[in-house]
């Protein structure tokens, strides 16, 4: 875990709550040194500090979040000032005030640590829903990757395991349908489970074409961005 935290006893004192829980941490004092940090280590988790001098929390999330690098690390805001609003729509997972309680604060980290091992995979050639997609999950505590044709998707699945692949249904070069052929040929839509996305209502013969295909569930993208996310949630902790 990454504590990006300009006092020091403040960071030493989250370190502590930290390594009781027995994970590792590394401090960054500044925002900058924070950037660096993060883009060097990849930590599961940072802790962030709003009030900063040079560089402050938001300027700093604000360059995580804008990092393909880095922008699906869960962070959490902690700060001696109401900044919850700002801190979310800025993409932080959560946002805690100073003076940080122990359990409270361990049961934060708990829940995205726990999530920080469920990657997700978002397949889609429209750029704004990928950018949605994997802000709000990041948000979530997921890992995500996005990519934006149904090759680069075989691509990226046979170079890693994916907890959930979020696959649209009109693709460039290899279509949903085709991914989702290819992966029942290679038997690994038994292991990796695949949800089908379309602009286009649900429509039952379609429904049962990739049920028979291997994918475990629909979902219309006429659906509100936080209902589809609360729907992936859902699967995921049901997988």
């Amino acid at each position: 875990m990454l504590i990006i935290d300009d006092e020091q006893d403040i960071a030493r004192l989250i370190k502590s709550y930290i390594e009781r829980m027995g994970y590792r941490t590394i401090i960054a004092h500044s925002g900058h040194e924070g950037l660096k940090q993060a883009r060097q280590h990849q930590p599961d988790l940072i802790t962030l500090d709003v009030l900063m001098p040079d560089m402050d929390g938001f300027e700093t999330i604000a360059a995580l979040k804008s990092d393909p690098k880095t922008r699906s690390i869960p962070v959490i805001f902690l700060s001696i000032i109401h900044d919850r609003e700002k801190g979310l729509w800025l993409g932080a997972s959560a946002c805690l005030t100073k003076p940080i309680h122990e359990e409270s604060f361990q049961a934060t980290v708990r829940k995205f640590l726990k999530k920080s091992a469920q990657s997700i995979l978002v397949v889609d050639d429209d750029l704004d829903f990928c950018q949605l997609m994997e802000r709000r999950l990041a948000q979530e505590g997921f890992s995500v990757e996005t990519v934006n044709d149904g090759d680069e998707a075989l691509r990226k699945i046979h170079e890693r395991s994916y907890q959930l692949i979020l696959l649209d249904k009109n693709l460039p070069k290899k279509s949903g349908l085709e991914v989702l052929l290819s992966l029942r040929a290679e038997h690994l839509a038994e292991v990796t489970p695949v949800i089908m996305v379309s602009g286009s209502p649900p429509m039952q013969d379609l429904i049962n074409e990739i049920e028979v295909l291997g994918a475990k569930k629909f979902l219309s993208k006429e659906l509100d961005i936080q209902e589809l996310v609360t729907e992936i949630i859902r699967f995921v902790w049901r997988a």
